[in-house]
This record gives structure tokens, sequence and C-alpha cells, in this order.
């Protein structure tokens, strides 16, 4: 079952769960669930609860908002390709899309300005970046730069929201920069076909599937080394092997994927990956900031 396939069964008959899928609730959930962990790690003894539940509900509304302005933005596109989602099959209007975006982001606009107005600022910055490549840069050659930028972002915005930010945590954008370029190279692959047809020139288009495919997988093999890299780097052994628990974690699901023989032809692999790479990510993500 292709993730188009099993979107459309999720929503199929509801109103409610037609216009809830705007929202992306998978991302929704794994960037929500991550705030509490990088709270953890950036304020250790120091970790306010209620500070936490404030960034954590301003991602999750950010998050939201960024997705239903994605489905606003790719209505032509989506009359085509996915008629069942909520726009173009009639669920909701676009004037109602454009304020249930608005009203998600007056609540991460809100719950991030309680942090303070720094964070209340990025996360808007964060917001536009995203309605700017749903408004077309996802369809260029630069498609991957937004997703360079924005997931290495997240830790950044945590530490600076808690108060807690230090130079090292930068390092998070090359350390990151694989496994970013994998997840975002994977999403383009779940649907090449039909936004190929659409007139997309994306980065994986502009590479042709073949290529594409060998540097996804590439990219994926190789995500764990910089981490590991790093982690040779800390006095502390016992954050080498947590480090490593995470490599061998992403390696044991992934390569067993990029190693099959027909995985150019078969685009349930490209959906199981995504879903490998939404846990083995944060794994290695969370593994490397126990040594900043």
């Amino acid at each position: 079952m292709t993730s188009a396939q099993y979107e459309r069964m999720w929503s199929r008959g509801s109103r409610t769960r037609g216009i809830l899928a705007m929202t992306h609730p998978t991302g929704v959930l794994v960037f929500g669930a991550s705030v509490p962990l990088l709270c953890l790690l950036a304020q250790r003894s120091a970790f306010d609860p209620g500070l936490c539940l404030c960034l954590m509900l301003a991602v999750m509304s950010a998050q939201a908002a960024s997705g239903v302005m994605n489905d606003v933005l790719d209505l032509d596109l989506d009359r085509a390709a996915k008629p069942w989602r909520a726009l173009p099959a009639g669920l909701i209007s676009v004037r109602r899309g454009w304020a249930f975006a608005a009203s998600l982001l007056a609540v991460g606009i809100i719950s991030s300005a309680l942090a303070s107005a720094l964070s209340c600022l990025l996360l808007v910055l964060g917001v536009a970046a995203s309605a700017l490549y749903s408004a077309g840069i996802k369809r260029t050659p630069i498609s991957w730069l937004p997703y360079l930028v924005a997931y290495p972002s997240l830790p950044v915005w945590v530490w600076i929201s808690t108060g807690e930010f230090r130079t090292p945590i930068l390092a998070v954008y090359w350390i990151g920069a694989p496994l970013v370029l994998a997840i975002h190279m994977v999403n383009q692959l779940r649907d090449f076909e039909a936004d190929e047809r659409l007139g997309a020139r994306g980065l994986v288009q502009v590479l042709g599937k073949t290529r594409a495919v060998a540097g996804c997988c590439a990219l994926i093999a190789v995500a764990p080394i910089p981490p590991l890299l790093a982690g040779l780097r800390s006095p502390a052994t016992s954050l080498l092997w947590a480090t490593a628990g995470a490599a061998l974690v992403h390696w044991s699901l992934l390569l067993p994927m990029i190693s099959r023989p027909d995985i150019h032809q078969d685009v349930v692999s490209f959906r199981r990956m995504f879903r490998a790479l939404q846990l083995s990510g944060p794994l290695l993500l969370f593994a490397w900031l126990l040594q900043v």
C-alpha cells in the first residue's frame, strides 16, 4: 500500500478525519514527542515542565499549521494527483483552510511567546520558510535546502527557547546533513512518478530516479558516521556507546531496505524507509545531543 492509498483509506467517509489529515498528523506527533526529550537534554537538572509544555504545544501547532498551508498551496496539484484530500474533495473551502492554518499558527505564536520574544520570532520564521517551500521551492532543484535548514533547527530552537544556547549545538547542521538529505529524498521518491507527471523539478526529478535512489541509499548508509565521529571526540565512553547503539538501530532498520534489488520499482519501500527514518533519525540526534 502506498502512502497515498493509506491516506485515502484513513480519511475515507469522514469529514473530520479528512480535515484532520490536512495537519499531517504523523509529523505533528513526531516533532511534538521530540520536544520533551530535547528540553530534558537542554536543561538537564533544571528541567522546567511548564516551559516544556509551552514549547511542545508551539511546535505541534506550528507543524500542523504548516501542514494545512501545504495542502492549501498544493490544491492544484492535489486535484490531479490526490483528489480524495479534504480541499479537492470539497470537505473544506480554501478560505476556511487558510483560517484553520491561521488559528493553529496563533496557538503556536502565543505558546512560544510565553518562552521569549526570540523564540516566537524564530517559530514564525520557520513557518514562513515552510510556506515558501510549499509555495514552489519543493518543485525546484533546490527543494533540499529548506529541509537542510529546518530539520536541524528544532534542537537549536529548543536550546534558545530554554535559555541554554551554546555554540556547539550549531554542529547539528553538519552532523545531521546526510540524514536530513536522505529524509528529503525518500519523501520525494514516495511520489516520484506523480510529481514528475505534474511537472515537478525537485531534486530527485533533476537527478532522475536511478541516480536519486542510489544517492538516497548512500546517504542513508553513511548517516550515522558524522555522529559517531563526533562521539569519538567525547571524553565519556558511555556517550560513544549510546551513539553506536543508535547507529546499529539505524543500520538494522534501513540496510535491509536499501539493499533490495527491486527498490527502484517498489514504491512501498520508500514509505517504509520514511517511517524507519522517523525512528532512527531522532535516536541518532538524541544520542549526539547527549554529548553537547
